[in-house]
């Protein structure tokens, strides 16, 4: 089931599994719809996460610990391997379904209220004048402890190479996941950059992340550390229009980049899947909240990786998407 609201200039509908949120955006005398949904979305999947993903929605606690320490750097193999393992790969309220609690012509309060670590979780999602989608996520914690926490705003690539473009916020650095994402990654793990144009691969070679589709088939996670700012701006020139997402990076500090290049093989994927996830966090990349939470190379490095809640004090998290006209 989905909610449906809208303002003159944005439209927007919620879908209840998880709260997920697309919207459609006017230009001029068309209507554009930046947002990913997954091609698979008429199929049945055993898994109902896959089987619903698409658009924006909260990660609370965000991400989960892998299954296996394979692959890792030496850095990162032994939490992999301690930490307990978690059910929910993206966090109990992205993977169940949640409740209309009121609705107005151009807003939605949703909830869910049996989530672990959480007496509720609520998101309101407003269709602003001006062509803005804003959404406001409402954490209330059972007690007092440290979680990573994130968004997970999804968009649609087009297919050809350099069709797509980047603006990314000045960061302490560009850091490669520390193990591989997929069978299909071609990155070094858990190096360095200063530049997003010379990110390093496993061959020697650089990439340029900011030119999209990437030119190969491959998935990857790459984490902007400790943002300047909460803005990231993707450019689609096939379809002129720049998609802007702005959050408040007082509560999550960095931003994490999956490209989703075709690398999946395995069903539903099937080597296909194009998009890019834009996801503002406070988090050890995704590797849940056991690693998030305690010491890790991140926080070594002075890189925030969990929120620190607070009993009974609640913790909001703002963001907004707007689109407008580009020209190549």
């Amino acid at each position: 089931m989905t909610v449906a609201i809208a303002s003159a200039s944005v439209r927007a509908e919620i879908q209840l599994f998880g709260a997920m949120a697309t919207a459609r955006f006017k230009l001029g005398g068309c209507w554009v719809d930046p947002f990913f949904r997954a091609p698979w979305y008429d199929e049945t999947q055993p898994d109902s996460f896959l089987n619903n993903l698409r658009g924006d929605f909260v990660c609370a606690p965000f991400g989960g610990t892998p299954a296996s320490s394979f692959g890792y750097s030496d850095k990162w193999k032994n939490l992999v391997k301690h930490a307990s393992k978690t059910t929910f790969a993206h966090g109990y309220p992205a993977h169940h379904v949640w409740e209309l609690v009121e609705q107005r012509k151009d807003w939605a309060l949703l909830q869910i209220t049996d989530a672990p670590y959480f007496s509720s979780v609520t998101r309101k999602v407003v269709c602003k004048e001006g062509g803005i989608l804003y959404l406001e996520d409402s954490i209330y914690p059972q007690k007092s402890m440290r979680l990573p926490l994130g968004l997970h705003p999804i968009f649609r690539l087009p297919e050809k190479l350099g069709e797509a473009k980047l603006h990314l916020p000045a960061c302490k650095g560009l850091y490669t996941f520390p193990g591989a994402v997929d069978h299909s990654s071609m990155f070094e793990t858990f190096q360095i950059s200063r530049k997003a144009d010379s990110i390093p691969l496993a061959s020697g070679d650089v990439c340029d992340i900011t030119s999209l589709p990437l030119p190969y088939c491959t998935e990857e996670l790459v984490l902007l550390a400790n943002v300047e700012e909460g803005k990231v701006m993707l450019d689609d020139f096939s379809k002129k229009y720049r998609v802007i997402l702005e959050w408040d990076n007082s509560v999550l500090k960095s931003c994490l980049l999956w490209f989703s290049n075709r690398g999946r093989k395995a069903q539903p994927w099937n080597g296909t899947n194009l998009c890019i996830g834009i996801e503002p966090v406070t988090a050890a990349f995704d590797l849940g909240e056991e690693i998030s939470a305690n010491e890790n190379p991140l926080l070594k490095n002075g890189i925030m990786t969990a929120v620190q809640l607070q009993a009974k004090e609640v913790c909001t998290i703002r963001h907004q998407i707007t689109v407008e006209r580009v020209i190549q």
